[in-house]
């Protein structure tokens, strides 16, 4: 074997037995020139399991084939081999130190812990404070006078309480700690690389306009994803001077309903029939009722000569068409009768109405009742942000209250508000990255970065304590046999 190797070995022995060794030879003398005490410390020594019961019984009876110093070798050869191997080698010597006060070997009991402080090695404060127990006094020997010895006391296989097997545990722990946090911080790494390309997708933009108010100073509704934190608002009105009144909610406001009427006599080719007159829109919202009472009379009843058309596009109104796909409904009525309309609202928009005829001639007599289902925002308050835009103006929105990190679905709204007839442009992009799939993933891979190594940990210590248990039940019957 080579010089290093031995060296290795060498440091992975306890302080205690190297501590031990050093001092074999003088203990093993002392206790062979005191002879009455030997039965005395075999009995501690054994008692404490410092030596195993086959030591402890050939010391006892074996006697009459064994010299004093024979018998001391023995039993301190026992107690290096168990300081060697043992788990715990600083309580078996703790327990040997006070074997060796209780015979009052007091000043071969300080020097082992001298010796062993001097090797860096803990000594526990308790030895010191104990007084020796007198079991008898020891009567100074002629060395020279016993049996011839060796000049060192040799320890033989069958002397050992437990396999020669050398093992350093605070070095294993060590080795054992770093590898979990190496695999602790690989599995974070390769999980959080992990998860923020998973959560990672397109930015979706979105770009739309709408136009809304009517005389009624009615407001639309722009719902806004809970991972957009702001919104761009632009106006694309460049002539009539107008107003926006800009709102902003975590919830949509409650609705009112209030009853707008207006009657009609005249009749042209493509007469105007809104319900707050003229050119003006109604802004109306989901639920809301249009209700059109028209009696007719001198129509040629041979085809459709008079329609009733309603429009939510103002290209459409102003161009006056009623066969366009973009037209909500067209009523053909009917000549001398009334002719009842009711059109019931789904989608909120700003709407229109005309009467189309081929015949202007013709006369129409019309009652208008509309229910008008609008936002009530009587509570809300105005975007810090963007309290109004007028003409050709532009503002963002800021909603400091989003949290995107959060998994709520809760979307947020903003309001507008306006007396004239308005198109608003609004825009917002979404993030790119999915931060609420991201959080729970992260979790994920925390959870997981911790539990699988402490799981292996385990496993393996299991393992180890399992093959112990082994160990010393194969001594046991080695033993008894």
């Amino acid at each position: 074997m080579s010089t290093t190797t031995q060296q290795e070995e060498k440091d992975l022995l306890p302080l205690e037995y190297s501590t031990m060794k050093e001092n074999l030879a003088d203990l093993v003398d002392l206790i062979a020139g005191n002879s009455p005490v030997i039965s005395q410390i075999n009995n501690h020594l054994f008692s404490t399991g410092l030596i195993p019961e086959a030591v402890h019984h050939s010391v006892t009876v074996e006697t009459a084939g064994l010299s004093p110093y024979d018998r001391a070798n023995k039993m301190f050869s026992s107690v290096l081999a168990t300081l060697k191997c043992h788990s715990d080698p600083n309580s078996m010597f703790s327990s040997l130190i006070t074997a060796l006060k209780r015979i009052e070997l007091n000043d071969i009991a300080s020097k082992l812990m001298e010796n062993l402080r001097k090797k860096g090695g803990h000594v526990d404060p308790n030895l010191e404070q104990q007084t020796s127990v007198s079991e008898g006094p020891l009567q100074p020997v002629d060395v020279t006078a016993q049996s011839p010895k060796p000049q060192q006391p040799t320890i033989t296989e069958s002397q050992s309480s437990t396999p020669p097997t050398v093992t350093n545990y605070s070095r294993v722990a060590t080795c054992t700690c770093i590898l979990v946090l190496v695999l602790i911080l690989t599995l974070a790494g390769v999980g959080v690389g992990i998860s923020i390309r998973i959560s990672c997708h397109s930015s979706i933009s979105l770009n739309q306009s709408m136009e809304i108010s009517d005389k009624q100073s009615s407001s639309a509704l722009i719902p806004v994803p809970n991972n957009v934190s702001s919104v761009l608002l632009k106006s694309l009105n460049t002539q009539d001077p107008f107003e926006v009144t800009v709102f902003i909610a975590s919830s949509i406001p409650p609705n009112g309903t209030q009853r707008l009427n207006e009657t009609y006599s005249h009749v042209t080719r493509c007469t105007p029939y809104n319900v707050n007159t003229g050119d003006n829109p109604v802004y109306l919202l989901s639920g809301s009722i249009m209700n059109y009472t028209l009696t007719v009379s001198g129509l040629n009843d041979s085809k459709c000569m008079a329609q009733l058309v309603v429009y939510n596009k103002s290209s459409e109104y102003l161009a006056c068409k009623h066969n366009s796909s973009n037209v909500v409904k067209a009523y053909c009525l009917s000549n001398d009768t009334v002719n009842h309309v009711s059109v019931m609202i789904n989608k909120s928009a700003e709407y229109y109405v005309r009467l189309i005829t081929d015949d202007p001639t013709i006369s129409v007599i019309t009652n208008i009742t509309v229910y008008q289902v609008h936002y009530n925002t009587s509570h809300l308050i105005t975007a810090n942000d963007c309290e109004q835009i007028s003409n050709d103006d532009s503002c963002t929105v800021h909603n400091d209250n989003v949290k995107q990190w959060s998994c709520s679905n809760t979307e947020w709204y903003v309001i507008l508000q306006s007396s004239s007839n308005v198109e608003v442009e609004y825009n917002y992009k979404t993030p790119s990255h999915d931060y609420c799939a991201l959080r729970n993933y992260l979790i994920g891979t925390l959870v997981l970065s911790i539990v699988l190594p402490l799981l292996i940990t385990s496993g393996y210590c299991l393992g180890t304590q399992r093959g112990k248990i082994m160990t010393k039940c194969k001594k046991n019957r080695t033993r008894g046999n």
